[in-house]
């Protein structure tokens, strides 16, 4: 998919390319659609009544915006704070097991590993496989309809292993054989039952050496002339991160 994002103010128009059919109506007027594809970034182009949009390469949360949902999907924040701690960069191979709408899959993509996504349900790997294009980065990504609880399917050992799934715990023993040494194995459940039977189940390993549970808490501030201070609201509890590593 090939996106614009149109920006004026507090008004913003992420077009894509591909579908656009029409002129483009917006609350400051009417573009063109020749001028919408013709704009390079960094440009601006003008509505009928002479008011200017600048064009800009939309980022991940913008496109973020036009996922298609299905099941609940995991947070930014906790997709960002993954990666870190998972040391996903270039080529890293993931396996990534619960696509569920893809966004976990698409941003550790967009890091450009190399990831192979499970899921059980057909219907969540077409979101999933929808969004990826939306993301553009299908090229990185293999989805695979099964279940990780009975086979993790791999030519060579994972870098890193994420579990998105109910009961992570049921796929510790085909994480063994599929994470390589030093490799880095990530639960993301909802839950603190869940976290202690997962943890439970981790300490039993050998193989695994548990590192630690997190969960990331965003409050954003208001910042103004007059006063500076945090948001009424915040965006707290989504998940547990459990982290653990294979020595």
């Amino acid at each position: 998919m090939n996106w614009k994002l149109l920006i004026k103010d507090d008004a913003r128009h992420l077009i894509n390319l591909d579908t656009l059919k029409s002129d483009l109506g917006t609350s400051h007027g009417v573009i063109k659609k020749e001028e919408v594809l013709k704009a390079a970034p960094g440009e601006e182009i003008k509505t009928h009544i002479g008011k200017k949009f600048r064009i800009i390469e939309p980022c991940f949360n913008d496109l973020f915006r036009k996922m298609k949902r299905g099941p609940q999907i995991i947070t930014l924040k906790d997709a960002a704070f993954i990666s870190a701690m998972a040391g996903v960069k270039q080529n890293t191979r993931i396996l990534d097991a619960g696509a569920g709408s893809g966004l976990l899959t698409g941003y550790l993509a967009m890091q450009g590993a190399k990831v192979d996504s499970y899921d059980v349900r057909e219907d969540f790997l077409k979101i999933a496989e929808y969004n990826a294009r939306l993301f553009g980065v299908s090229e990185n990504i293999t989805f695979h309809k099964q279940d990780v609880y009975k086979k993790i399917s791999a030519e060579d050992y994972y870098d890193v292993i994420t579990l998105d799934v109910p009961e992570p715990w049921k796929a510790l023993k085909q994480a063994e054989k599929a994470l390589k040494h030093g490799g880095r194995l990530v639960a993301y459940v909802p839950t603190i039952k869940q976290v202690i039977t997962y943890c439970e189940d981790v300490d039993k390993k050998k193989f695994l050496h548990y590192d630690k549970t997190v969960e990331i808490l965003e409050r954003g501030w208001k910042v103004t002339e007059k006063s500076v201070r945090p948001n009424t609201r915040m965006l707290g509890h989504t998940g547990f991160i459990v982290l653990a590593r294979k020595y």
